[in-house]
């Protein structure tokens, strides 16, 4: 198990099953565990985030009218040596999930070990899509997630 206090207690993610537990500090030091210093600042702060939302790409054919990223099929995709410095920094953040998404995530080749990468550093990758254009090699990338949302905004 991975813990990561915090001034209420800690999360505690489970290895063996796909599970992120919040306990408050009872049921932290029930586990034998203490949460130490960080036990002694403030409560309403958390370390990190348990998710971040990352934009792989601004790349998409659809052109949804309310697309938060304004994604288009000219978009740009940051390097892939970006996206991993990224993904060090939110390991060492503690952050637990990475969740991957953009316009349109499966446009990028690598999209497989974008998340193979996140899942080395101990953060689960899940991905958003749209599902659009979907063959059985986008298929294949997509067995590396945790989990495959598909959105529909049309």
């Amino acid at each position: 198990m991975i813990v990561r206090f915090e001034p209420w207690g800690a999360w505690i993610k489970l290895e063996t099953e796909p599970a992120l537990v919040a306990l408050d500090r009872e049921g932290v030091r029930a586990l034998g565990l203490d949460g130490g210093a960080t036990w002694t600042t403030d409560a309403s702060q958390e370390s990190a985030p348990i998710e971040v939302h990352l934009a792989v790409t601004s790349r998409c054919a659809v052109g949804c009218e309310g697309c938060y990223l304004d994604a288009r099929p000219d978009g740009v995709e940051p390097p892939r040596e970006d996206i991993e410095r990224a993904l060090d920094g939110l390991a060492r953040a503690g952050v637990f999930t990475v969740a991957f998404g953009g316009g349109e995530p499966t446009l990028r080749d690598d999209l497989g070990e974008l998340a193979k990468a996140a899942e080395a550093r101990g953060i689960t990758p899940v991905v958003t899509t749209s599902g659009i254009g979907l063959g059985a090699r986008k298929i294949e990338n997509l067995r590396a997630f945790a989990q495959v949302n598909v959105s529909y905004d049309g």
